[in-house]
């Protein structure tokens, strides 16, 4: 072989390993990216029961609002007669 062939062939192998290198890189990193965003993805548990709870006191205040105002309403009303 001359050095010309020599040197290309090893040129092309280094280009084969550099390229082997980002391809593999670039899917670790993608694959790293992919589990943090599925980790991340979502509501714990004790999320999900913290915003229960507070949809119950939410809806606990507006039927206690709407239960005195409607009292309040009936107190007013005098009986026809």
């Amino acid at each position: 072989m001359t050095a010309l062939a020599t040197s290309l062939g090893t040129r092309v192998r280094v280009a084969v390993v550099l390229l082997t290198v980002g391809v593999l890189t670039g899917s670790l990193l993608e694959r790293r990216a992919t589990q943090r965003r599925a980790r991340d993805a979502g509501f714990t548990t004790i999320e999900w029961v913290v915003i229960a709870l507070g949809l119950f006191l939410i809806a606990g205040i507006a039927v206690a609002a709407i239960t005195t105002a409607v009292q309040s309403r009936l107190d007013r009303i005098t009986p026809a007669g």
